[in-house]
């Protein structure tokens, strides 16, 4: 352990040892839900009730559920290429969804039904959904209702709607088509009439009874051959008679005349040709355009007739596989269900409210925040004070070592008294300061509780009040309370043996505040209570002083420079860590030897038990008739007042 004169509390330790602090294991998640168990049972019990309630009063609510058949539909009136298609599976039946849940088809059904009595269009639409059956083209329309046959008279009539809308569209798909190729129809029925008129005319004009049927190349080919062979010949012939005879001579003329005959001709049937070549051309322009019209309106003649048998066949590409029965039993409440899911809602809740309270809450819980949070050690813990007078069955807690030296109360102030002993192995700390940060946290009772405890040894024990803001030693000891005390020492001229009384409690003195001064910093803080410490000390071997809180007052600074060694009082759950650790700087600041803390009122069981003592307030009295005379001879029957939050 080391010396409190290397003991040094800087003014950040507090902030720097939250962070050490920041883990945690899963027995002080455990410990935390604990301490607040009753929170943690009201959140759940709240919250099961409201669910209950919930859950009794309302109606319960039957689903019917009728599967229909949606399957892939015909082709169009119009055939469509495949790369137009759409995905059928995804598109298609989200379409078909959306109509059934629409407002213009809720409406038909709602209608149909004459539910307007019963409920709103709105709430109509809300009480049914569509949903596909897995990896089947089939889909499920489920309805819930208050009323089972109600709830599958809706569900069969919304499938039976449905197919007869299906079909009407297609109907009207049909006759909209029908309509169509009839305009279409006779549109081409024009362009064909017009085309053969324009066909005829033309053969009329030109005089065209019929064109051969082979090509006009070859038709020709004799005819035109010959004139340009004839050609040819003739003006070889001249070529030679030029050679021989002058230009007049007879042969030359005769020759001169066949040659151009011959070229008149020819140019004849090359215009001839070309003519017959343009009137084929033309002619087969408006015979093509009569034989396409032609085609077009058998096409669409075909189709109409088609059409006009789908109409007549009626068929429809949904159907119902499996209508809708009353169910026998409610889809809702499903009650186990429900109150699973509100107990660990309630579980989470409360988690987060026990969680929210934990990190708002900056007191003390165990040994470790202590340590950590502080550097003292902690020297011992001491019992809640209502938990020890509930299992004591009386209101003497601050005497109880004395009353019940067998109970683990009276173990814990013997803990401590070990410790105080272990603390002090090279040196003796024959005075002791008990002290807090602020009033009512225990510090009286653990003075009075230690000195029996220490009296209980052997050593001689004066117990002192020096909390002369209030005074507690004259609530304690039942006894009518001497006027001398510290004060009339202090401030006058009595003797030290005369202001101190002996108990009936072996080995154990007291000296009473007396009557409170108007300067207690400046009394307690005087040569004479120096003095009266040192002549304490030739006579007995313990003495332990009842100091005033340090956060509220200077004289348990005053006091601390006195003794040997200072045990700082800290109340469980309810100290805050920031003015206790400034109170305990200030005592280091007034070098004081502080030993340690007592960590006082903590709660068995409790979250914030660090150690594992598990008070269990068993009273293995010696015997209940000695404990009784024990207490009347020391005390007259009168009854102790309990004052550990004093």
């Amino acid at each position: 352990m080391p010396s409190h004169s290397d003991r040094v509390i800087p003014g950040s330790f507090s902030f720097k040892n939250e962070i050490a602090q920041t883990s945690k294991h899963l027995s002080d998640y455990l410990r935390i839900f604990w301490k607040r168990k009753w929170l943690v049972s009201f959140v759940i019990v709240a919250v099961l009730s409201i669910v209950a309630i919930k859950i009794y009063s309302a109606k319960p609510l039957y689903e019917a559920n009728c599967k229909i058949l949606i399957e892939k539909e015909q082709k169009r009136v119009m055939p469509v290429d495949e790369v137009y298609q759409v995905n059928w599976e995804g598109v298609y039946l989200s379409t078909q969804y959306k109509i059934m849940t629409s407002k213009k088809f809720a409406t038909l059904v709602y209608d149909k039904l004459h539910l307007k009595d019963m409920m709103s269009i709105d709430a109509f639409i809300l009480s049914y959904r569509i949903e596909p059956v897995r990896d089947t083209s089939m889909s499920s329309i489920i309805v819930k209702d208050t009323d089972p046959e109600r709830a599958s008279l809706i569900a069969n009539t919304i499938a039976s709607v449905f197919i007869e809308q299906n079909l009407e569209r297609k109907l009207e798909a049909v006759r909209y088509a029908v309509k169509w190729l009839s305009g279409k129809l006779k549109g081409m029925q024009n362009k064909i009439n017009k085309a053969e008129k324009n066909l005829a005319s033309y053969v009329k004009e030109n005089n065209i009874i019929s064109l051969p049927k082979t090509d006009l190349s070859e038709d020709q080919s004799v005819s035109f051959s010959y004139y340009s062979k004839e050609k040819v010949n003739l003006e070889e012939e001249l070529s030679k008679l030029e050679k021989r005879y002058k230009e007049k001579h007879p042969k030359i003329i005769r020759v001169k005349q066949e040659l151009a005959a011959i070229s008149e001709k020819l140019n004849q049937e090359i215009v001839q040709i070309t003519d017959l070549r343009q009137k084929q051309i033309q002619y087969r322009v408006l015979k093509r355009e009569v034989d396409v019209n032609q085609e077009l309106f058998n096409t669409l003649l075909n189709r109409i007739k088609e059409t006009n048998l789908l109409e007549g066949l009626k068929t429809n590409n949904i159907s119902i596989v499996d209508p809708a029965e009353p169910p026998s039993s409610p889809a809702w409440p499903i009650k186990t269900r429900i109150f699973l899911k509100a107990f660990f809602l309630s579980l989470l809740l409360s988690s987060g409210l026990v969680s929210l309270l934990e990190y708002f809450d900056n007191t003390f819980k165990n040994d470790e925040d202590v340590e950590k949070t502080c550097g003292f050690p902690v020297l011992g813990h001491i019992p809640l004070a209502s938990v020890i007078k509930k299992r004591m069955n009386s209101r003497d807690v601050a005497l109880a070592s004395f009353y019940f030296p067998n109970s683990n109360f009276a173990e814990s102030y013997r803990y401590v008294r070990t410790a105080i002993s272990l603390s002090a192995v090279d040196k003796q700390y024959p005075v002791l300061l008990v002290t807090s940060t602020y009033p009512k946290e225990g510090k009286t009772t653990e003075a009075m509780n230690l000195g029996i405890t220490m009296a209980s040894t052997g050593e001689k024990v004066l117990l002192i009040d020096a909390d002369m803001r209030r005074p507690s030693f004259q609530h304690v000891i039942p006894y009518k309370v001497p006027k001398t005390g510290l004060s009339s020492y202090l401030t006058g001229n009595s003797a030290p043996e005369s202001v101190i009384f002996e108990t009936e409690i072996p080995n154990l003195s007291i000296l009473h505040c007396g009557t409170v001064p108007p300067n207690p910093s400046e009394v307690l803080g005087s040569q004479k209570m120096r003095s009266l410490i040192e002549w304490a000390r030739t006579r007995f071997q313990r003495i332990i002083i009842d100091s005033p809180p340090v956060m509220a007052v200077a004289d348990a600074l005053v006091l601390s420079s006195m003794v040997d060694g200072v045990i700082y009082t800290i109340k469980a759950n309810r100290t805050s860590k920031k003015p206790a650790t400034t109170c305990l700087q200030r005592l280091v600041e007034s070098h004081a030897k502080v030993l340690g803390v007592i960590l006082n009122q903590i709660t068995p069981k409790g979250s914030g038990y660090y150690y594992q003592y598990n008070y269990k307030y068993y009273y293995n009295y010696r015997d209940a008739n000695q404990s009784k005379n024990a207490r009347n001879k020391s005390f007259q029957n009168e009854e102790l007042v309990s004052l550990q939050g004093k």
